[in-house]
């Protein structure tokens, strides 16, 4: 995700017996390198299948993303996600490479900071019906919850995302926390349940099944570093 990381810098300073000076506020660092890594289940059984059962293991994601902060709530993201299927058959060790551009914004209340981001991305697997690849675009919002100075609920990740021509909408939730190691490092864990629908994707002789499907549910964990 494209979250600052929030430092305070303590500076006390004691000259001729005079009290040490305040510190100054916290303030954003420019840059994040985030690294991210999960398993991803299937939520549901495939329609006429036996092998793709509820449960199972679906697939494994990598993601390596960057964002840099520009000021005024607004941050600029980069990310890159290679996904690499499970299971057995044909698909065996396919891959989805899927670089990522996003733009969003944050604002804070309290103890609780609110986001919304807008993404384009690409996608190379055979996931967008009718075509086998495709360009896509998504929207997020997000509400995190500073519990004290180490600790930070990610109440919730919200997204709508689709491809610009074909269907692969694919919303999805997650939830999880952050972990703040020091001024710098950061890790975190969510997560995540989605949903998908690819028209006639899941069986084209049977339309009770088509249109909005549980697709997956996913555990992340992932590491910030900011500078």
């Amino acid at each position: 995700m494209m979250a600052g990381v929030l430092v305070g810098v303590a500076a006390p300073a004691f000259a001729g017996g005079a009290a040490p000076a305040p510190a100054p506020s916290a303030t954003p660092l420019g840059d994040t390198i985030s690294l991210e890594f999960s398993p991803e289940f299937l939520a549901a059984t495939y329609p006429g299948t036996t092998t793709h059962q509820a449960g199972a293991w679906a697939d494994t994601y990598g993601k390596v993303g960057f964002s840099h902060n520009l000021g005024n709530g607004w941050g600029l993201g980069v990310s890159i996600q290679d996904t690499v299927k499970a299971g057995s058959g044909a698909y065996k060790g396919a891959g989805n490479f899927q670089p990522e551009v996003s733009l969003g914004y944050k604002w804070k209340q309290d103890a609780l900071t609110f986001g919304i981001t807008g993404a384009v991305g690409y996608t190379s697997s055979a996931v967008v019906v009718p075509n086998s690849s495709g360009a896509y675009y998504a929207l997020s919002g997000t509400v995190d919850w500073k519990l004290d100075s180490k600790w930070t609920w990610n109440v919730i990740n919200a997204r709508y995302r689709n491809a610009f021509a074909g269907s692969w909408f694919t919303p999805k939730l997650a939830t999880g926390v952050t972990y703040q190691i020091d001024a710098r490092q950061a890790v975190y864990t969510s997560f995540g349940y989605s949903w998908v629908d690819k028209g006639d994707y899941w069986n084209p002789t049977k339309d009770d099944v088509t249109g909005l499907q549980p697709d997956k549910y996913n555990i992340a964990f992932g590491y910030k570093l900011g500078f």
